[in-house]
C-alpha cells in the first residue's frame, strides 16, 4: 500500500480497524452466551462513521465490505447456498466477496 493511498482513506481504514476490534469482540461474547449491548452501542457510533465516510481507495471500499459482511451475517455463514438462484443475498456477497478478494483481504 503506497503513502498516497493510505492517507486518502486514513480516517475510514482507522474506523474499520476499530469496527473489526469490536465486532471480534461480539462474535466472542455471542459465542460465550454473555451479554452484548455494551458492545453493539459502542460499535454504532463506529458504524455511522465508516457510512458516512466517502470511499475513494480500495482499502477504504474493503471496510464498506467488512461492514456488509457483518450486517448481512447470514449470507456469509456456512448455510448460504452459493449454487441457489441469484437473489439480492447472493449478489451482495457476491460483490463483498470480490471487493474483499481484489483488496486482498
Amino acid at each position: 500500500m503506497t503513502s498516497a493511498v493510505s492517507c486518502a482513506d486514513a480516517e475510514l481504514v482507522a474506523a474499520g480497524v476499530e469496527f473489526r476490534i469490536l465486532r471480534d469482540l461480539y462474535v466472542k461474547a455471542r459465542r460465550l452466551s454473555e451479554p452484548c449491548d455494551y458492545i453493539t452501542d459502542a460499535m454504532d457510533p463506529v458504524f455511522n462513521l465508516i457510512m458516512a465516510l466517502p470511499a475513494t481507495t480500495i482499502n477504504g471500499l474493503a471496510v464498506k465490505a467488512d461492514i456488509v459482511r457483518h450486517y448481512y451475517e447470514k449470507g456469509f455463514d456456512d448455510s448460504f447456498d452459493a449454487n441457489a438462484s441469484w437473489d439480492d443475498l447472493g449478489a451482495v456477497r457476491a460483490l463483498v466477496e470480490a471487493v474483499s478478494a481484489f483488496a486482498g483481504r
